[in-house]
């Protein structure tokens, strides 16, 4: 088994996972709003129409309001996400600290966790992909991004300038490497190549 550090490489996913999790899960937990646009101080109380209206509408930027009982509903889901990955940082932190060197059993349960977590990195690729496809006028139909139409399409252009959450922790290209990156060496870990 590779050493590095002194730790087993096996080991260097888990320590990625937590260095980029734990903002991310204080952020969820603290500013929820830095992670939805819906919630951000641009559009606390309402999303652009553009986003949501059909290709066919070619009316002036309208706006839909959300009530206060919404914003705290999405608010207190996107807590909860942070909890989750909270959670997921504590149980990593005490496989780490319970590690006592190779031994029967001990990097066989490090290797199946690494590769179940592996898969929850599937799941900010995808978002970072869509966003970054809305961003860069790619337009994916097989992941629900049909091209909109005229007026449309400049909308979706202004309300991403517009969006702050963009910028958050790096915005959705940083995003996309940075879990590629991390879930890819997981996998890796899971399968036994590292």
């Amino acid at each position: 088994m590779p050493f590095l550090g002194g730790l087993p490489t096996s080991h260097l996913p888990l320590l990625l996972h937590l260095i980029i999790e734990t903002p991310a899960s204080l952020s969820f937990l603290l500013r929820p709003e830095s992670q939805l646009p819906l919630l951000s101080s641009h559009s606390s109380s309402s999303i652009p129409s553009s986003s949501i209206t059909s290709a066919s509408s070619k009316s002036t930027k309208q706006t839909t309001k959300i009530t206060p009982k919404e914003a705290v509903e999405a608010r207190l889901i996107l807590s909860n996400f942070g909890g989750l990955l909270l959670t997921v940082n504590c149980l990593i932190i005490h496989l780490l600290l319970r590690y006592r060197g190779p031994g029967p059993g001990n990097e066989e349960l490090i290797r199946g966790v690494t590769g179940c977590l592996s898969l929850y990195h599937v799941f900010p690729q995808y978002r970072a992909l869509r966003r970054i496809g809305m961003g860069l006028d790619i337009y994916m139909p097989y992941m629900g991004f049909p091209a909109p139409a005229g007026d449309e399409k400049k909308g979706l252009k202004e309300d991403r300038e517009e969006d702050e959450t963009q910028k958050t922790l790096g915005g959705p290209v940083v995003h996309f490497i940075v879990h590629m990156i991390v879930g890819g060496l997981m996998s890796a870990v899971g399968f036994g190549l590292l």
